[in-house]
């Protein structure tokens, strides 16, 4: 870290800045995006900003509430294997382990999947349409959104 030099472009240029205000004497140098407001205004932007976002853009909530109830369902699985196929099934703490390989090989095919899916429809509608749009990629997720509803009502 001695020897070597720094190559974080904000960094240059606030040193560069820095090293102009002292051989100029001129305060009012400043590097490209430097920001002149205080650090508690700044992190009062940056904590609200989002904030505002979730609360009063009924899309961003109803995702958020989506993703939050997609994770609680993956975190139960996961909290839960150890314990049930230990005492339900008789699974030795060596073979617990093994459980998991399911949910890992179930979770790599489905990325394959959607990516070769999310890749092929991007296509299809990008040469349908004449016009590339950013939202193409996400077409085939929504045929998959309501599978952890029918998931949780089929496992009971």
């Amino acid at each position: 870290m001695v020897f070597l030099r720094e190559t974080h472009a904000p960094t240059v240029l606030e040193n560069g800045a820095a090293r102009l205000r002292k051989s100029t004497g001129n305060k009012e140098l400043y590097a490209a995006g430097h920001s002149k407001l205080p650090p508690g205004v700044i992190f009062s932007r940056a904590i609200m900003r989002p904030a505002k976002m979730l609360f009063l853009s009924p899309l961003v909530m109803g995702l958020s509430l989506y993703i939050a109830v997609v994770y609680s369902y993956i975190y139960l699985m996961f909290s839960t294997f150890s314990f049930i196929f230990q005492n339900q099934y008789g699974f030795n703490s060596a073979n617990v382990g093994l459980t998991y390989l399911g949910l890992a090989i179930g979770m790599l095919v489905g990325l394959g999947v959607a990516s070769v899916a999310s890749d092929k429809m991007y296509v299809q509608l990008t040469t349908k349409h004449g016009i590339e749009k950013p939202e193409y990629v996400y077409s085939p997720f929504k045929y998959t959104t309501i599978s952890p509803a029918i998931e949780s009502n089929a496992l009971g």
